[in-house]
């Protein structure tokens, strides 16, 4: 009966010994099966990770490719700007070249030409004026009075002038048109001793006349003389009469043109 007892217990044991053994296995293969799962969790984490490193990589590098990409079309566009640029600019450049050699060979071509129609044009317009101002003044003096009279006073037919003792105080007007010593005065005025005198007697004006148009015959030395060229028309039909051609020269005084040679054309 002891026997039994000791071996029942015997077998108890052996049974409960294996039975821990069972259990440690168990444990353990759970435990290495744990361990397992973590080490596939972890590289699984670990290949997520690197996927999402690379796809991050990959965006990055795509990224820094279109940026190179957009600096590359964006030097591309600045450079052929540039180019474009440049070549307008010569193209400017060569135009206004042509342009001022154009003008410089046209200058070259016809100083002389514009610079003698210029100086005809000038002594053209300076001639006219001391024409008509010679025609006011020959008149004014030869063939009108412009001096207050005593008819009461006569000498040979003249009549005293009033305020005037010489033909030289005439002449000093007379000669701010004219140049040189004029002697048509004296066919005007007489001159006493103590009185001057004029022959008030007078013509009218040539009521055919129109105008005189002057055409330039020479300038040189401070001389100009022109063709003084007269038209006149008949007063009652209005039709042209035959013109009339005299020589009006001035000279340069000092800057001051005078008449010289000058016939009155009515």
């Amino acid at each position: 009966m002891k026997k039994f007892t000791v071996l029942l217990a015997a077998v108890i044991a052996c049974m409960t010994a294996f039975s821990g053994c069972n259990l440690i296995e168990k444990a353990e293969i759970a435990s290495q099966s744990s361990v397992s799962e973590e080490k596939n969790d972890n590289k699984e984490s670990d290949s997520e990770s690197e996927t999402e490193a690379d796809e991050s990589s990959d965006e990055v590098s795509e990224n820094a490719d279109d940026e190179q990409v957009k600096d590359e079309e964006s030097e591309d566009s600045e450079t052929e700007t540039e180019s474009e640029s440049e070549a307008v600019t010569e193209e400017d450049e060569i135009a206004t070249e042509e342009t001022e050699a154009a003008e410089s060979e046209q200058s070259e071509e016809t100083p002389v030409e514009d610079s003698v129609s210029e100086d005809a044009i000038d002594i053209l317009e300076i001639g006219q004026k001391q024409f008509e101002k010679s025609c006011e003044t020959q008149w004014k003096y030869l063939f009108s009075c412009p001096y207050e009279l005593d008819y009461n006073d006569t000498y040979e037919y003249a009549v005293r002038v009033i305020g005037v003792n010489s033909i030289s105080d005439i002449l000093a007007e007379y000669n701010e048109v004219f140049a040189g010593n004029r002697t048509e005065l004296s066919e005007k005025y007489v001159e006493t001793q103590d009185a001057l005198y004029c022959y008030d007697g007078g013509r009218g004006e040539n009521i055919s006349y129109l105008n005189t148009e002057l055409e330039l015959i020479s300038n040189e030395n401070d001389v100009a003389v022109f063709n003084a060229i007269s038209h006149y028309a008949d007063p009652e039909t209005g039709e042209p009469m035959e013109d009339e051609v005299d020589t009006f020269t001035m000279i340069n005084y000092n800057g001051i043109w005078k008449t010289s040679e000058f016939t009155l054309p009515y």
